[in-house]
């Protein structure tokens, strides 16, 4: 017996795995509430699907750039343990989360990014060894999740599946 009897209840998010055809940098940007770098992306609004929540999400937090959402890469299911910031897992609103990242390219790779200043400080191309090393900008379950994303983006492989 559970103290939590029936239908599941967990949140949905998607993230974009957005690389620059020249170097092979990927962007992340700098979230505010955990302090640590990201996937552009964010939590899905009632309703609404993955890869709209990717696009509408991406669309916000790099302030308006057009990019198109492709393939998805990743499932990710994080348990309501994964601690992606101090404190997450204590959080009161804290559920646990199935996040999509799907691939992303931006039509214009030269246009003007500006992140919402009340949300993100600011944004960068990392290299994915730096981004993803156990000291880096990354807590763990995130930078897992982009290195998989890496993986299958730049192989023949099917979507993966991950469980934090």
């Amino acid at each position: 017996m559970t103290d939590r009897p029936g239908r599941a209840v967990f949140s949905a998010a998607s993230a974009a795995f957005i690389t620059r055809a020249d170097d092979g940098r990927v962007l992340l940007v700098h979230h505010r509430k955990s302090g640590r770098w990201v996937l552009a992306g964010g939590k899905a609004e009632w309703n609404e699907p993955p890869r709209v929540t990717c696009q509408r999400e991406a669309t916000e937090e790099l302030g308006g750039a057009p990019l198109r959402v492709g393939r998805l890469l990743v499932l990710n299911w994080m348990t309501k343990a994964a601690e992606l910031f101090p404190g997450a897992a204590q959080a009161d609103y804290a559920y646990p989360c199935i996040m999509t990242t799907f691939h992303v390219t931006l039509d214009d790779p030269n246009a003007e990014i500006t992140v919402p200043s009340d949300e993100l400080y600011g944004w960068r191309w990392w290299d994915l060894a730096e981004a993803t090393a156990p000291d880096g900008p990354m807590e763990s379950f995130n930078a897992r999740n982009l290195q998989t994303a890496w993986s299958v983006c730049y192989s023949d492989s099917s979507a993966a599946y991950l469980e934090s």
